[in-house]
């Protein structure tokens, strides 16, 4: 289920308990935004439309080509840091190259499958909740222009942190932990949104909130 997301507008209304917010909301209203996180879902939802030759493509190719832009700047970073001076050696580049492709690539696969298996989870909540069929999951892939961020802004550091290491395997070991680290992080400060998302669209104009699309 891919394409545009059916938007769903924030509108205040009357209190919903714990219980309802987790398994069911007796009074649900259509475009609250407050569909229960373990709710029901439709199972007669129309699974594959016509838009999906055209979404499904795109997402595809999307994903691709941001994947390889990211892959390409991941692999060139030890090399510039060789370039700018830091005390590293072709096997350190080549070491931390059999990182990104052995244990960065397989984890993006898991983070896709997983991640889209979940985005249309809850189209198929939304359907259910709101009683209709045309409703979409949100396309689901990596961050663009986080992924170039995280390359430049902190793959590159840390490249000249553990220069000193002389083992290329722990080199591009701690590079990759470090990185993990700093992903890991970013990932509590986004999930924060879940208490502050409605404050946040309610308060920040939409150019500014449409500025990282822009960035893709």
């Amino acid at each position: 289920c891919t394409g545009a997301r059916v938007p769903v507008h924030h509108q205040p209304g009357g209190g919903v308990t714990m219980m309802q917010s987790l398994f069911s909301n007796p009074n649900r209203v259509p475009n609250d935004g407050k569909v229960p996180i373990f709710g029901p879902i439709k199972w007669n939802y129309q699974f594959f439309g016509k838009g999906d030759l055209d979404a499904w493509p795109a997402l595809f190719f999307d994903n691709l080509s941001s994947l390889l832009g990211i892959f390409g700047a991941m692999l060139f970073v030890p090399q510039l840091a060789l370039i700018l001076g830091a005390p590293i050696t072709p096997a350190h580049v080549a070491a931390f190259g059999n990182v990104v492709f052995g244990r960065v690539g397989p984890g993006v696969a898991i983070a896709l499958a997983v991640g889209n298996l979940w985005y249309s989870w809850m189209a198929f909540k939304l359907a259910h909740y709101e009683d209709r069929q045309e409703v979409t999951a949100l396309p689901y892939g990596i961050n663009t222009p986080a992924g170039f961020v995280m390359a430049f802004s902190v793959i590159l550091p840390l490249c000249f942190k553990y220069s000193s290491i002389a083992d290329p395997d722990e080199f591009a070991f701690r590079v990759w932990a470090g990185s993990c680290s700093a992903n890991f992080i970013g990932g509590i400060f986004e999930v924060s949104g879940f208490w502050l998302g409605n404050l946040i669209r309610d308060n920040t104009s939409k150019a500014a909130l449409y500025a990282p699309t822009e960035a893709i």
